[in-house]
């Protein structure tokens, strides 16, 4: 006789990832299964794992890039009776309500998140997304069901950071399948006598223990993750848990040396070189405020002890304050923003310092008055504004000469990755930069009717402020609306700096006269570069 599939959701390995898929029709050919788009690394080596462990070879059949929604299909064969899937849900989502998200292989064996639930119901333009705790959602659950305690489907996880998971929304699942004309009869219910499987395979007891173990890793608290994975590992043995108290192990490890560096740092009173060489190797193990603090300070008091007459003429120019920004990889882009945000890929930056405010217009006024040019009127604690690209690189290149030092208009990679939080806030995920809450972060339409003094709005992970708002500013590179599928598929990825050539300059960060969707990390702007407006300014980059 046939081997019966036990449950509806599948293990998905392709390449160097893996995730989950929900069993969602068949033919007389073919099984139809829904996962994450980005789990999907290699279209020719996509391998399904059933949950008695019978694996089979797929192919993607259709895709949502926006969405990081995936069909992919395999061989019906006669070796399986294919089960029931979950039951589509019909309701209304609530904030706070009760879910688990099935999929997460741990070893051999599936896990089933019990303790998350509904965060918000609408995320982004629509209600397609929906965002849930994070709680024993970890790295590995993309494509993984969504289900109420019914055991109804309401959605499918697509990505999770520390903060919240995102998900897919049920409503938009089924448009999709109709679209696509992917056949649904597998949408039928699961009973919840029949769908025991979960339990028998991972004890309850390990499974929470290993969801806390993920949650106290997510927030840096290894001592308390290796104890979980621990206890966790005495009631059942894996592999997954052996690398997982291995890699805690190696963050203490990474701490205790981050603490020698820097309290090596702190006794070199003598020499501040040294102490800044400290501080500088510490920040490579953790790029922390208080390493940054440090390292502002001690360059500072080296600053201040140069020869007096080198000393005396830089007091005669306010220079803007600048952020040393360790170099890092991120993901630029958006998955729900504008087309000319897409597709969300990979990017490398290095070190570089960054302006933490817009340059002021008592900081332009030196400028102008050193060229001989009549200095603006306005608050000099206000963004400058009605410069024009051309303006910008004329002030970045007297600073230069000034100083000896080599300043530029920050690339359009540069500026993102630094409104993103570099390499401390990047992967949190944030709408804008330092935030979710635009109020919080930055001046708009709906909190401000002119310009306003700089950093007065909380600053992002790396203490930048008005990253989000106050004034677009401007970037070096050349603007393309379909520039990041060149640089994606063209282009070397690390230190990427715009077209060649255009016609219109990279503006970012939107500013008080705009809509709140301007001010994301991720939105593009451009305009003609001779072009000076009353909200346009600038902030400048320094190259180590």
């Amino acid at each position: 006789g046939q081997e019966e599939v036990k449950e509806a959701v599948v293990l998905i390995n392709c390449g160097e990832e893996s995730g989950a898929g929900t069993l969602v029709g068949y033919d007389d050919e073919r099984i139809y299964i829904l996962t994450a788009l980005h789990v999907i690394e290699s279209e020719a080596d996509i391998r399904v794992r059933f949950f008695d462990r019978r694996e089979v070879d797929a192919t993607i059949f259709r895709v949502d890039e926006a969405k990081d929604a995936a069909i992919i299909t395999a061989d019906r064969g006669s070796a399986f009776k294919i089960p029931s899937s979950f039951l589509p849900y019909t309701g209304i989502l609530q904030p706070g309500e009760g879910i688990r998200v099935i999929g997460h292989p741990y070893g051999n064996n599936w896990d089933i998140n019990l303790g998350s639930a509904i965060k918000t119901t609408s995320l982004g333009y629509d209600d397609d997304f929906f965002t849930i705790n994070p709680a024993g959602v970890v790295s590995g659950s993309s494509g993984g069901a969504v289900i109420n305690g019914k055991q109804e489907l309401v959605g499918m996880v697509t990505t999770t950071d520390p903060v919240k998971a995102i998900c897919l929304s049920i409503k938009i699942i089924l448009k999709m399948l109709a679209y696509w004309k992917v056949p649904e009869n597998l949408l039928v219910g699961i009973p919840l006598s029949t769908n025991s499987g979960f339990s028998n395979q991972v004890s309850i007891d390990q499974r929470r223990l290993i969801q806390n173990g993920d949650f106290q890793y997510q927030y840096g608290n290894w001592e308390s993750a290796q104890e979980a994975y621990e206890a966790a590992y005495a009631l059942k043995k894996t592999e997954e848990l052996q690398r997982k108290i291995a890699d805690c192990k190696r963050q203490i490890q990474i701490d205790q040396k981050y603490v020698k560096l820097r309290d090596q740092g702190l006794k070199e009173k003598i020499d501040p070189q040294q102490a800044l060489a400290y501080y500088q190797e510490a920040q490579t193990f953790r790029d922390t405020g208080e390493i940054r603090d440090l390292i502002d300070e001690i360059e500072r008091l080296i600053a201040s002890t140069k020869n007096r007459e080198s000393q005396r003429v830089k007091d005669l120019i306010p220079n803007p304050k600048m952020v040393r920004i360790l170099g890092g990889t991120f993901q630029m882009g958006s998955l729900q923003g504008e087309d000319d945000e897409k597709p969300l890929h990979e990017v490398t930056v290095s070190t570089f310092y960054l302006a933490k405010t817009e340059v002021t217009i008592g900081q332009y006024n030196t400028y102008l008055s050193a060229i001989g040019k009549t200095p603006r009127s306005g608050n000099d604690d206000h963004p400058v504004t009605h410069v024009s690209w051309y303006n910008a690189v004329a002030y970045c290149e007297w600073l230069s000469k000034e100083t000896g030092e080599t300043y530029r208009l920050p690339t359009e990679a540069e500026w993102e990755f630094a409104a993103r939080g570099g390499n401390v806030g990047k992967d949190k995920g944030y709408t804008y930069a330092g935030g979710y809450e635009l109020d919080e972060v930055g001046w708009y339409r709906g909190n401000a009717r002119a310009l306003q003094p700089v950093s007065l709005k909380k600053g992002n992970a790396l203490g930048l402020f008005d990253m989000s708002g106050n004034v677009w500013e401007w970037c070096q590179d050349w603007y393309a609306n379909g520039y990041y599928n060149d640089s994606w598929y063209y282009a070397d990825s690390a230190n990427l700096t715009g077209p060649k050539s255009g016609e219109q300059r990279v503006l970012r960060g939107g500013s008080w006269y705009s809509n709140e969707s301007y001010l994301r990390v991720a939105n593009r702007g451009s305009n003609n570069p001779s072009f000076r407006l009353n909200d346009y300014g600038f902030r400048p980059a320094k190259i180590p």
